[in-house]
């Protein structure tokens, strides 16, 4: 698991996922991490807007979301 997310964070350092999200309903990202010809995984990243819409258009950064993710793995298995 941690060598996917260390990937996902590698591959949005090439291309920063920052989204908008104009209205209630859930949009995503998806795309493919290969390993080998034998190891690859589809990783879709989903994302809605929650709570009462204020009218404006609000900034997701999913690339740093998958930045801390890796941050808070690392330091809850440090040392395993």
């Amino acid at each position: 698991m941690k060598k996917i997310l260390v990937k996902l964070v590698a591959d949005v350092d090439k291309k920063s996922l920052q989204e908008i999200i104009s209205d209630q309903f859930e949009h995503f990202v998806a795309w493919e991490i290969k390993f080998s010809s034998e190891e690859r995984y589809i990783v879709r990243y989903s994302y809605r807007r929650l709570g009462e819409d204020n009218g404006m258009d609000t900034i997701v950064n999913l690339d740093k979301n998958l930045r801390m993710a890796l941050t808070k793995w690392e330091e809850t298995f440090k040392g395993r």
